[in-house]
Protein backbone atom coordinates (compact mmCIF):
# COMPACT_ATOMS: atom_id res chain seq x y z
CA UNK A 1 0.00 0.00 0.00
CA UNK A 2 2.80 2.43 0.91
CA UNK A 3 4.59 1.66 -2.36
CA UNK A 4 1.43 2.48 -4.34
CA UNK A 5 1.14 5.88 -2.61
CA UNK A 6 4.79 6.65 -3.30
CA UNK A 7 4.41 5.75 -6.98
CA UNK A 8 1.32 7.98 -7.28
CA UNK A 9 3.19 10.86 -5.65
CA UNK A 10 6.09 10.43 -8.10
CA UNK A 11 3.65 10.37 -11.06
CA UNK A 12 1.92 13.55 -9.80
CA UNK A 13 5.20 15.42 -9.45
CA UNK A 14 6.13 14.52 -13.03
CA UNK A 15 2.85 15.97 -14.30
CA UNK A 16 3.51 19.27 -12.51
CA UNK A 17 6.99 19.66 -14.00
CA UNK A 18 6.97 22.15 -16.84
CA UNK A 19 9.79 22.75 -19.21
CA UNK A 20 10.25 26.44 -19.87
CA UNK A 21 10.50 27.06 -23.61
CA UNK A 22 12.41 30.14 -24.66
CA UNK A 23 11.73 31.95 -27.90
CA UNK A 24 14.15 34.29 -29.63
CA UNK A 25 12.97 37.37 -31.47
CA UNK A 26 13.86 35.66 -34.74
CA UNK A 27 11.72 32.63 -33.84
CA UNK A 28 8.81 34.91 -32.92
CA UNK A 29 9.13 36.61 -36.31
CA UNK A 30 9.15 33.25 -38.11
CA UNK A 31 6.11 32.12 -36.12
CA UNK A 32 4.16 35.26 -37.01
CA UNK A 33 5.08 34.96 -40.69
CA UNK A 34 4.06 31.29 -40.79
CA UNK A 35 0.72 32.05 -39.11
CA UNK A 36 0.11 34.75 -41.71
CA UNK A 37 0.85 32.27 -44.52
CA UNK A 38 -0.86 29.15 -43.15
CA UNK A 39 -3.39 30.40 -40.63
CA UNK A 40 -3.99 28.57 -37.37
CA UNK A 41 -5.54 25.38 -38.73
CA UNK A 42 -2.40 23.33 -39.26
CA UNK A 43 0.20 23.79 -36.54
CA UNK A 44 2.25 20.87 -37.87
CA UNK A 45 3.19 22.88 -40.96
CA UNK A 46 4.14 25.85 -38.79
CA UNK A 47 6.15 23.75 -36.33
CA UNK A 48 8.04 22.09 -39.19
CA UNK A 49 9.88 25.40 -39.67
CA UNK A 50 11.54 24.96 -36.27
CA UNK A 51 14.05 22.28 -35.34
CA UNK A 52 13.27 22.38 -31.63
CA UNK A 53 9.64 23.49 -31.29
CA UNK A 54 6.57 21.25 -31.20
CA UNK A 55 3.12 21.99 -32.57
CA UNK A 56 1.89 22.49 -29.02
CA UNK A 57 4.67 24.96 -28.20
CA UNK A 58 3.87 27.00 -31.31
CA UNK A 59 0.15 27.00 -30.54
CA UNK A 60 0.76 28.07 -26.95
CA UNK A 61 3.15 30.82 -28.02
CA UNK A 62 0.57 32.20 -30.43
CA UNK A 63 -2.26 32.10 -27.88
Amino acid sequence: MEETRKKKKDDDSKKKERHIVTWSQQEDDILRKQITLHGTDNWAIIASNFSDKSTRQCRRRFG
